[in-house]
This record gives C-alpha cells, sequence and structure tokens, in this order.
C-alpha cells in the first residue's frame, strides 16, 4: 500500500504472492484486516493521550528500515514507541497478538526477539486472559523483557495497566518501563 498509495484486495493479494511475501489466502486475510491496524491506531491514540509519546515508528517504515543492514531491527514489529517519564525514556516494541499463530511461528519471533539488538524490551498487547497465558507461555524462556497485558487495560488505563512477564511477575506498566529505561542506561543501544 505504501508504493501503490491505492490497491484492491485482489492487487494486494497478487503482490504479496508474487513478491513471495504470502502464498496463503487465509493469512493474507488475517495480516490486512482492517480491525489489527484500527487497534493499533488505538494504541498509539493512548500514548499520544498520555502526552509522553517521544516517537512512534509505525510497520511500514519499520520494514524500510529493515532493508538496510546498519538499521535493521531483528523482526518487523508493529510499532515502536518511544516515551519519556520521569525524566528518562524507555523505547519498546509493540505487538497487538489479535489470534494466535504457530508453535514453529513463536519459535521464530522468540529467537528474533533474543537476537533484537537494537531495543530492551517489548510489549505485547492482547484482547483476552486466554490469549495472554497461552502467549506468555510462548515466550517463557526468553532473556529479554517482555512484558503482557490486555489491550483494554492498556487503552483505559495507560501506564497505570497491569502487565506480567513470562515469568508471573506482575507490575503497572510505569514500572514495567522503568526497568526498560535503567536497562538502556546501563546497556545503551542505538536508535533511529
Amino acid at each position: 500500500m505504501a508504493d501503490s498509495r491505492y490497491a484492491t484486495h485482489s492487487q494486494l493479494l497478487e503482490f504479496a504472492d508474487l513478491d513471495g511475501f504470502e502464498f496463503r489466502r487465509r493469512v493474507f486475510n488475517w495480516r490486512v484486516q482492517i480491525p489489527h491496524a484500527l487497534e493499533l491506531n488505538n494504541i498509539r491514540l493512548t500514548l499520544l493521550r498520555t502526552g509522553t509519546l517521544f516517537s512512534w515508528i509505525p510497520e511500514s517504515f519499520i520494514r524500510v528500515l529493515n532493508l538496510s543492514p546498519a538499521h535493521a531491527y531483528a523482526k518487523v514489529y508493529d510499532g515502536i514507541a518511544k516515551v519519556f517519564f520521569d525524566g528518562e525514556f524507555a523505547e519498546f516494541a509493540v505487538e497487538y497478538e489479535r489470534t494466535l499463530k504457530s508453535l514453529p511461528k513463536y519459535e521464530k519471533i522468540r529467537e528474533a526477539v533474543d537476537s533484537e539488538k537494537r531495543l530492551n524490551a517489548f510489549l505485547y498487547l492482547v484482547p483476552s486472559w486466554q490469549l495472554l497465558f497461552t502467549l506468555r507461555g510462548e515466550f517463557w524462556d526468553t532473556r529479554r523483557l517482555v512484558f503482557f497485558g490486555l489491550v483494554s487495560d492498556f487503552k483505559q488505563q495507560a501506564f497505570d495497566a497491569t502487565v506480567t512477564t513470562a515469568m508471573y511477575d506482575k507490575m503497572p506498566l510505569q514500572a514495567a518501563l522503568k526497568k526498560v529505561a535503567a536497562l538502556a542506561k546501563n546497556r545503551p543501544r542505538s536508535s533511529f
């Protein structure tokens, strides 16, 4: 869409197929569904409403950055947020997970997260407790700061929303982001 500005659903499917991005129509339909994009907009708006959002890198720009080895991220995230609060910056990948993926897909995602060199933290927002518990289990052995929360709580409470780690540690998102900021101080990463 970024290249064409406008395209029909069938044209996008053909681009994805011929460019080798996606061959399965069901997966393609899930990827271009409007609810996913709208919920990401809600997540970004929630961050903007807090007055702390310093920058937001959307998925489309991450795809462009990933064309250059010097600026590439380990995977294409839904977004990357950088917030400023309590005098500190915290930068983290944002993923909105509407439905579960396959186990092999999560193994690849976990490998990418563990190998990420530009980010220290990852926030997965989901629509249900069942999805949160299952997703958290998929990341039980990660070495990184991965937080999981309900998207509805995040939209209502922003930084006061409760998040959990794969090791079942619960905390307000604000406390989680303080950990992210502290980690960035001790182990600075390049950012764009």
